[in-house]
């Protein structure tokens, strides 16, 4: 059974993994050639929607999985493994991500072409930490299997 879990986990944090990879390499990039109105009004856009998709149950499934194997315990690989998820992907989000999103969608007028330029800069890095600790879980849970 274990197997199986940790071959989900690596299933899972590798699409995470996907995602994050395409707001990094195409979207934000996208987004910073429209212009400081037009990619801000987008990605609060984007921010809505994605709370209203698939990608939020993967979010919550995937965390909750790494959180079952990091207390489950079997291997030190795998708990290394589900650290490095929560740590990286989970908190990263919650603790960066998040609050710039929010900080995003609550700016009105003028204060997006004060707020785009830091957001775009911020979130795209924390971004990448997400991308490459939600990457490194699937190649980690891969190597426990």
């Amino acid at each position: 059974m274990i197997f199986y879990l940790t071959m989900l986990a690596a299933l899972l944090c590798a699409l995470m993994a996907g995602i994050y990879f395409a707001f990094s390499v195409v979207v934000m990039p996208s987004l910073r050639r429209l212009g400081d109105e037009q990619g801000a009004r987008v990605m609060q856009q984007v921010n809505r929607d994605i709370l209203q998709s698939l990608f939020m149950p993967l979010f919550w499934m995937s965390s909750l999985l790494c959180l079952i194997l990091l207390v489950g315990g079997q291997s030190e690989m795998t708990m290394f493994a589900s650290a490095i998820y929560l740590a990286g992907m989970l908190g990263v989000t919650a603790l960066f991500n998040v609050p710039l999103n929010n900080q995003l969608d609550q700016a009105r007028g003028n204060e997006i072409y004060e707020i785009w330029p830091h957001y775009l800069s911020r979130w795209q890095w924390f971004n990448h930490i997400r991308t490459v600790s939600a990457a490194l879980s699937a190649l980690l849970f891969v190597t426990a299997a």
